[in-house]
């Protein structure tokens, strides 16, 4: 049998470096960065890195570590994405299911690393509402 090696790390690097870099230099050359063609060249980037985790963890089920490292970059884009796309309850709403969804994928495996990220997906939920609550007694 094939014994896999974990992914050298200058291949992670470049994998999910480059992506992220995509992301980055085509918002600094838009208009409007927070426009809905940053939204989707974020998306974009994050679905790539989240079908290439996918991809890897199912391919090689020993490189779990590896394929979340590109699992976690793919999903913090996409939250990006949706932060660039929504708004208001409908944006609370999605990241809320988001963390949900990360929750019962990190029980399911018994995964602390990616508990800590629906706790942090959870975190942001909160203190969005905790923010949007404290804006509208201002007013």
């Amino acid at each position: 049998a094939l014994e896999m090696v974990p992914i050298p790390l200058t291949l992670r690097l470049t994998g999910l470096g480059a992506p992220v870099a995509f992301v980055g230099l085509a918002m600094s050359a838009l208009q409007d960065p927070g426009g809905s063609l940053a939204a989707l060249y974020s998306a974009g980037a994050g679905l790539l890195l989240f079908g290439s985790g996918v991809w890897l963890l199912r391919l090689h089920p020993s490189l779990r570590r590896d394929a979340s490292l590109f699992l976690g970059a793919g999903l913090s884009l996409v939250t990006l994405a949706l932060g660039i796309a929504l708004s208001g309850p409908a944006l609370t709403l999605a990241w809320a299911v988001m963390a949900t969804l990360v929750a019962v994928l990190a029980a399911r495996d018994c995964d602390p690393r990616w508990m800590t990220a629906a706790a942090a997906l959870f975190v942001l939920v909160l203190g969005r509402e905790i923010g949007r609550a404290s804006c509208r007694e201002r007013v």
